[in-house]
């Protein structure tokens, strides 16, 4: 909607522009630093998978992703492909839940059941 004109975007809300749309500026640009918010999706295996099961299921994951034909129909769906270790997708998981726990308490929210 927004190449399309249909919409004016007024940022982005990771720390830097996207490349879907290079001209409208981050978060950070227009004046809220503290805002990086952006969406990823991964793969999880069940807990207690074996570790080599782990390991050949990201090497898989990693080719995929590297094909340029997969690689480039990601583009077009505006996801920006990637990937690193299950460490490394922990290590990030861990970090936004923690940022949401923060943003959360400091709105004072609750949630009904």
């Amino acid at each position: 909607m927004v190449q399309g004109g249909k919409v004016r975007a007024l940022a982005v809300t990771g720390a830097v522009r996207s490349s879907e749309l290079p001209d409208v500026p981050s978060m950070a640009e227009a004046g809220y630093p503290d805002v990086d918010v952006y969406l990823w999706s991964g793969f999880f295996a069940p807990a207690g998978t074996p570790p080599a099961i782990v390991a050949k299921l990201e090497a898989a994951l990693r080719q995929a992703i590297q094909d340029p034909d997969v690689s480039s129909k990601l583009k077009a769906m505006a996801v920006n492909p990637g990937g690193g270790s299950s460490e490394e997708f922990r290590r990030m998981i861990d970090a936004d839940i923690q940022k949401f726990v923060d943003v959360v308490k400091a709105a004072n929210l609750t949630f009904a059941d």
